[in-house]
């Protein structure tokens, strides 16, 4: 009789990039041997976020959430609690904050502990699941996205781009999108995100007209050293038309999508859903001034972050302009 195992992290990898390659389920459990049931029910019920559908890691993750029991630590130490509280207020992540504990040598308290206590009833008394970039009043329920057409000129599809890239083996990879709040389908912010160290930049647009998108994508990126600005990724929508300026004047090499792939472009997807812990769908950007939206960038990027080492963007981001500085 065959037994059967959980996939494993590495059978997840090969999941996401068989997907990514535009694999269906059939081939993906072929590929892997595994059953195609298997596969369907591990893309339905890992699905990350509203803009992302699958990544590796998280899911693993929320397979192993899922066979923890609640831990009553929490409960047990008022000052963890209250630091905890504190910490989801200036939108820390469960895990940001159970990681910096730990190199702070504070508090041995796990991930799943964290979110445990906040869909607890104690927790959700508190509303303590607003603080999350999902904001799920009960946890693993997920929403799909509809993409965009494309009509790009001299659009470089994203598989070209290098592997070093793909691998985040240097600094000076970016991705691009807008995201959008509540109300307007004009006004929007466009996320700017580094790859391997997950610097971010946002800028709020007024409208999603290509010359207004175009000028502030290369304003910001002109501030960039220019070792540093190697290439940039978008989706297909026509916001983006005006690459050339990027590529033709800050010499980054620019790559796009497939259709109805933004999933390829997984870092600044991400970014977008955790922009919206600081900045809620619901939220008018209206009201949302330049300053107030240099401190959510500046707060954004310096919350220590688990794929880091818990370090901040801006700690890693920061050294590689340093290093930069002292080339020159």
């Amino acid at each position: 009789m065959k037994v059967y195992t959980q996939l494993k992290l590495e059978e997840r990898e090969n999941i996401f990039k068989l997907q990514r390659d535009g694999a269906g389920i059939k081939l993906i459990a072929k590929v892997i041997n595994r059953d195609k049931s298997t596969i369907y029910r591990e893309l339905k019920r890992n699905k990350y976020t509203d803009s992302i559908e699958y990544l590796p890691d998280i899911a693993n993750n929320m397979t192993k959430q899922r066979k923890y029991i609640l831990s009553l630590k929490i409960d047990r130490f008022p000052e963890l609690k209250n630091h905890i509280v504190e910490k989801l207020n200036e939108k820390w992540s469960p895990d940001a904050i159970a990681g910096r504990l730990k190199i702070d040598g504070l508090m041995n308290v796990s991930t799943e502990s964290i979110y445990q206590y906040i869909y607890s009833e104690k927790g959700k008394e508190l509303g303590l699941h607003h603080h999350l970039a999902s904001r799920n009043k009960n946890r693993n329920h997920r929403h799909g996205r509809k993409a965009r057409k494309a009509i790009i000129p001299e659009r470089v599809p994203i598989h070209d781009r290098s592997k070093d890239a793909n691998e985040r083996k240097e600094v000076g990879h970016f991705e691009a999108d807008l995201t959008f709040c509540k109300g307007s389908r004009s006004a929007n912010l466009m996320v700017i995100t580094e790859r391997k160290t997950r610097y971010s930049f946002f800028v709020k647009n007024d409208s999603k007209r290509a010359t207004e998108i175009g000028k502030k994508l290369f304003n910001t990126l002109a501030s960039i050293p220019m070792e540093i600005r190697k290439s940039i990724a978008f989706d297909n929508g026509t916001e983006f038309v005006n690459h050339r300026l990027v590529r033709d004047f800050l010499d980054m090499k620019t790559y796009f999508c497939d259709p109805h792939s933004p999933w390829q472009k997984g870092q600044v997807e991400k970014t977008n859903a955790m922009l919206h812990r600081f900045i809620p769908k619901k939220s008018s950007l209206s009201t949302l001034d330049e300053k107030s939206l240099k401190d959510i960038q500046n707060q954004f990027n310096n919350i220590p972050r688990k794929v880091l080492g818990y370090r901040t963007s801006t700690e890693l981001f920061s050294e590689s302009l340093f290093g930069v500085a002292l080339r020159t």
